[in-house]
């Protein structure tokens, strides 16, 4: 299937996403170690035949790694800059009705974040996303890097 590949969203994480919103994902629970997005079934966000959309998946994989570093950075999250710099989606299958979405770290540099990202620094991160369906059949992969700028806060 497709890879299709998107550089430089910047944001906050815990910024409101007028898209996140008007697409109904909803970020259930965040962890520095896992975020989880629900997606309802919603004729909204499928195509004609009932297929999800991909843009309505990719947001469901946005708003779970920016739950997941707004979880990582903490009290911080405020202060920082994080851009989306990289992300590699693979469609693994057809995605219909509820979706959930769940990112993960991946790669280095999570576990040293607060050694990392100290006064006037920048940090970059991997994320891992998988998106499944109501039968927990898995629909989505995607790959993201994020690039974390401190805003000058320290630890």
């Amino acid at each position: 299937m497709s890879r299709p590949r998107l550089r430089r969203v910047t944001t906050r994480p815990t910024a409101t996403d007028p898209f996140v919103d008007y697409a109904a994902t909803v970020l259930r629970d965040a962890s520095p170690r896992l975020a989880v997005v629900d997606q309802p079934a919603s004729r909204f966000l499928d195509n004609h035949v009932g297929v999800r959309h991909a843009s309505a998946l990719f947001t469901a994989a946005y708003e779970a790694a920016r739950g997941l570093l707004a979880a990582a950075l903490g009290g911080f999250a405020d202060c920082a800059s994080v851009h989306l710099v990289e992300s590699e989606v693979e469609y693994v299958a057809v995605a219909m009705g509820a979706i959930t979405t769940t990112a993960e770290p991946a790669g280095d540099g999570w576990s040293s974040l607060a050694d990392d990202v100290v006064g006037p620094s920048c940090v970059d991160l991997d994320v891992a996303v998988v998106a499944t369906n109501d039968k927990g059949r898995t629909v989505l992969r995607v790959t993201q890097r994020w690039h974390v700028d401190s805003g000058g806060f320290a630890f």
